[in-house]
């Protein structure tokens, strides 16, 4: 009985211990405490948020991008888009953002100060103007299919 007891405290600490393992910021990928050893690589977009608010500015990765089907526009298929900054500094912009879009077309006119293909495969979100820090910016397409959507570039706004 007693070694089953000990058995059972063990196995809650060993669960405990993982659980508790911090995350470790390793060439721009979250690493988590032991699994570095096994090259386990976690996206940026999963940093703890107190560990980004001690990274001073903001950076492309703190531009989210979020989309799903959202109905049919005259029997074609609708997307929802949602462009965010998640940046914790909210003294901080992040502006020009450009988007891996493909060759995105919508059979829904959208308004090019909202999102616009430039060329192919390069996106342009407000226009190139400011996103605050908390911000996000919507808008919805109509095509046979979703594309795939991804932040390429974006710069450091103004920050105060």
């Amino acid at each position: 009985m007693a070694l089953k007891t000990r058995f059972y405290l063990w196995l809650c600490s060993f669960v405990l211990f993982v659980n508790c393992l911090l995350y470790t910021v390793d060439g721009g990928e979250l690493t988590l405490g032991v699994a570095a050893a096994f090259s386990v690589k976690h996206p940026q977009t999963y940093v703890n948020r107190k560990l980004r608010a001690s990274i001073p500015s903001c950076t492309k990765a703190d531009i989210s991008i979020t989309q799903g089907k959202s109905g049919n526009s005259n029997g074609i298929p609708a997307f929802s888009v949602q462009i965010t900054n998640l940046c914790i500094n909210h003294n901080c912009q992040l502006r020009n953002i450009h988007v891996a879009c493909a060759a995105f077309a919508s059979a829904r006119p959208l308004d090019s100060r909202v999102f616009q293909r430039i060329k192919y495969n390069d996106c342009l979100v407000m226009g190139g103007a400011p996103l605050r820090a908390g911000g996000s910016v919507a808008f919805e397409y109509a095509n046979s299919s979703e594309y795939p959507m991804h932040v390429i570039s974006a710069d450091l706004g103004p920050c105060s």
